[in-house]
This record gives structure tokens, sequence and C-alpha cells, in this order.
């Protein structure tokens, strides 16, 4: 791991001073990824398509566990209609 610089503050950041520090955060956060940091269309679009890959991943899911207990209903209620079909007293 590489060492931190640690800066001691004597006086508090002014608003301007934090603003340039998260836009840098920010921004450095976006390259790491891969982003372009610079091209804010594209940065929505981008965010905007992981959106909705989630929200699709999730409807998915939720129509796969639905058909899956669906199967499982239907399969054991198929087999006690066979079982009392069968059934010899």
């Amino acid at each position: 791991m590489a060492k931190e610089a640690r800066i001691e503050m004597t006086t508090p950041l002014t608003r301007d001073e934090l603003k340039s520090v998260v836009r840098e955060a920010i921004s450095e956060s976006f390259v790491s990824v891969g982003m372009d940091p610079d091209e804010k269309l594209s940065l929505q679009k981008d965010m905007a398509f992981i959106r909705s890959a989630r929200l699709s991943r999730e409807r998915i899911t939720g129509k796969l566990i639905l058909s899956a207990l669906t199967v499982f209903v239907t399969t054991a209620i198929g087999f006690m209609i066979a079982g009392f079909l069968n059934h010899t007293p």
C-alpha cells in the first residue's frame, strides 16, 4: 500500500477551496474507471445506461424468481393430484 501524505490543516478550507478539492476527487474517480469527466453529456448517457441495465436486471430477476416459484407450485400440485388419483384404499 502506498503511504498517504498527511497534511495538517491550520485553517479551515474556504468554500471555493473545498469545491475545488471535491471536483478534483470526483474527476480522478471518473478517470480511474475510464470515463472522461470533461465529456458531461457522455457521462450522463453512461450513467443512464448503467441505471437502465440495473433496472432491467432487477425486472428479469423478479420474473425468473416468479417463474421458478410457479414451476415449483405447479409441480407440487401435480404430484398431489397424481397421488390422490393413484391412491388405492
